[in-house]
């Protein structure tokens, strides 16, 4: 069931929820999105009907997209279609970065202390799921492997995936898969860290590289869980890649004597 959007403010402001599709209505009235975005202004609003989209596997590969995102400034960006619910807003300060059909503001930016707000009136979670699910009868039963209730999804939009990782683009991550669909962690302990490695790629990752942060004075020991080979290969200060072959899941175990005390590191 959907219940509104998350919208997250960097250094100097906060993060805030707002609760604002209804529980299995037909008529949506969205706009309440536009609340806690800076530089937009909701007088303006839109009342979407239509059959509600409760389920992603169920309702969402049989909807009709309700109106187009494009890029006015962005020719090698591509558009995008959206589904369930938009609303309709006003800029005050803030600047638009894309547009619906009509040429209104759809996706926009403002400046909120030493931060940046993004505003997305759409729901961006569904256009980044509706390429990935087929149009498939949903089965409620899970004793057979090809089941669509054990369906994984793979092929996501890569222009919204671009659109929900525009926030945090610039910031370095201590971890990073070269597949963007294994999914990594990090555990740390005074004797070293765990990093977990869960592939939901659809495939086996060969030659996977997990570049990593990690807070070690000399080369520590890397092992896989599984037993298989790792290729360690330091890039510089505190910073490291390792190359393997993933299946379906593994973890990396860092060895290292006085691990965290690279203090340059953090």
């Amino acid at each position: 069931m959907l219940r509104g959007l998350r919208i997250l403010r960097a250094r100097g402001a906060h993060t805030h929820e707002t609760g604002c599709l209804g529980d299995g209505a037909s008529v949506w009235h969205v706009p309440c999105i536009a609340d806690a975005s800076p530089g937009v202004d909701r007088r303006q609003s839109l009342y979407i009907e239509q059959p509600a989209l409760r389920y992603i596997k169920q309702d969402l590969p049989f909807a009709l997209p309700l109106d187009t995102i494009a890029w006015p400034n962005r020719s090698h960006t591509p558009s995008f279609p959206i589904y369930a619910a938009r609303s309709q807003v006003m800029l005050t300060r803030a600047e638009a970065l894309a547009t619906f059909d009509d040429g209104s503001p759809a996706i926009t930016s403002a400046r909120v202390g030493r931060g940046r707000t993004y505003y997305c009136g759409f729901l961006p979670g569904l256009s980044y799921f509706q390429p990935a699910i087929p149009q498939r009868p949903v089965d409620r039963g899970g004793t057979i492997d090809d089941a669509f209730t054990h369906f994984v999804p793979t092929q996501f939009s890569r222009p919204v995936s671009q659109l929900i990782g525009l926030p945090a683009r610039k910031i370095e991550r201590d971890i990073l898969a070269s597949e963007p669909l294994v999914e990594t962690g990090l555990i740390e302990s005074n004797a070293g860290a765990v990093i977990p490695l869960v592939n939901f790629s659809g495939g086996a990752a060969h030659r996977l590289r997990i570049r990593a942060k990690l807070p070690v004075r000399s080369a520590p020991t890397v092992t896989l869980a599984s037993g298989n080979p790792v290729h360690v290969r330091r890039e510089g200060p505190c910073r490291w890649t390792f190359t393997l072959d993933l299946d379906i899941a593994d973890a990396l175990v860092v060895r290292a004597p006085a691990y965290g005390t690279a203090t340059a590191c953090r």
